[in-house]
């Protein structure tokens, strides 16, 4: 936001956070492991966050990459995967695209 000479009056804030990462697929499923690629969006950022969940808890991990294998998975088990870009500011998160992806029994 902008400041007057005052150091007191205050503009509107703006916000800025990075568009949305596009058509996430997954390339590859094992037993233990998920491989999962997607397109970057449109705008600045400058790494993706991926974020799964299982019924047992929940784990993330940053990459500068376009896909990613997430391993060490469980055999048979439902993964909600999310992936979104993040800011310079290492903060600021753009909205998540998700999927959700069973391992191999």
């Amino acid at each position: 936001m902008a400041v007057a000479a005052d150091n007191t009056t205050e503009g509107s804030p703006v916000g800025i956070s990075p568009d949305v990462v596009t058509n996430l697929a997954s390339t590859e499923n094992t037993t233990s492991s998920v491989s999962l690629s997607w397109n970057s969006p449109e705008g600045e950022s400058s790494f993706y966050r991926i974020e799964w969940t299982s019924g047992s808890g929940s784990s993330s991990v940053d990459t500068t990459d376009l896909s990613i294998t997430i391993t060490s998975l469980t055999p048979g088990v439902d993964y909600q995967f999310l992936v979104m870009a993040v800011a310079a500011d290492n903060t600021t998160e753009g909205r998540p695209v998700g999927i959700s992806l069973y391992t191999s029994k």
